[in-house]
């Protein structure tokens, strides 16, 4: 086989091993389109830190109850 031959055959081989990654792109692309297409975002995260008014006011008199003071050591 002659040089040309050679390059030609390299040539059509570089070009179908090309046009193979688009399609495995091209198929990754759409997966990872059905994919985010699916998922659902979270609800909004309320703030850990707060309290609710019920437990506000349950605090309140559970403080309300106890000693104004805090004895420290025996």
């Amino acid at each position: 086989m002659s040089s040309q031959n050679w390059t030609f055959i390299a040539h059509h081989i570089t070009i179908l091993m090309s046009e193979q990654a688009q399609t495995k792109k091209h198929r990754a692309e759409k997966l990872l389109a059905k994919i985010e297409s699916s998922m659902v975002p979270a609800g909004p995260d309320y703030d850990q830190e707060t309290i609710t008014d019920e437990e506000r006011v349950m605090f309140r008199k559970v403080g309300l109850r106890m000693k104004p003071y805090l004895p420290l050591g025996e």
